[in-house]
């Protein structure tokens, strides 16, 4: 018998100088490493669509998943057929959001934070969204 752990998301947007705009996290169903990176970012591109995202300044979503990003970005394919809907509508909403939105690729290391939120999300198993004030 296959045992499913939760999985969850999370992430942080920050503005071009660092400020903290909003944190995020939830509960995902798909336990994939990769289904988790896109459905951050896509999860990141919703919020700065949202009203309370400053749209006076360019916000930039971070991903230790290099391949995420290409993806997201263009520059491969789509991965997986199953990624195909998500990855789409990322595109999309970038296309909106473009120049102010862009999406890059950053170590590891330097996405504790987001990795932090993920896993609470998982624990904890609700959706959590809140923004600096």
């Amino acid at each position: 018998m296959k045992v499913r752990w939760p999985s969850g998301i999370g992430g942080i947007l920050r503005n071009n100088e660092g400020t903290v705009l909003c944190m995020f996290s939830s509960v995902i169903d798909d336990g994939l490493a990769a289904a988790a990176e896109v459905a951050a970012i896509l999860r990141a591109c919703q919020c700065c669509e949202m009203d309370n995202c400053p749209n006076d300044l360019p916000v930039i979503i971070e991903s230790d998943s290099s391949s995420a990003v290409s993806w997201v970005n263009g520059v491969e394919g789509v991965g997986h057929v199953r990624f195909m809907e998500s990855i789409l509508e990322i595109r999309e909403i970038l296309s909106r959001l473009k120049p102010r939105v862009s999406v890059r690729f950053v170590p590891r290391k330097g996405n504790a934070a987001a990795d932090f939120l993920a896993k609470q999300g998982a624990v904890n198993g609700r959706v959590q969204l809140a923004w600096a004030s």
